[in-house]
């Protein structure tokens, strides 16, 4: 196993940890005893269990795409403010 691939498992690992469901006893703790009401799921509500569907790793690019703020010159910008403190 690679460095990259032990480092990208260590992170799968945390993720579905956090991303486990919590026990009644942890809402218990989390959630005020009043106020709220817990709603039940409709009928033909399905989870989604199928492992096919479970990311991986989230599916980001490389390198950066898609707009990149273009950088100012600095010649411009002083002109600019210039001009706007002579009027």
């Amino acid at each position: 196993m690679t460095p990259q691939q032990l480092q990208e498992y260590r992170i799968e690992r945390e993720m579905d940890k956090r991303n486990a469901p919590m026990s009644d006893q942890e809402l218990d703790a989390l959630l005020p005893a009043e106020g709220y009401k817990i709603l039940e799921p409709p009928a033909d509500y399905v989870p989604i269990r199928t492992p096919a569907r479970k990311l991986t790793a989230t599916p980001a690019h490389e390198t950066p795409e898609g707009y990149m703020i273009p950088e100012e010159d600095r010649s411009q910008a002083r002109s600019r403010a210039m001009g706007a403190k002579r009027v």
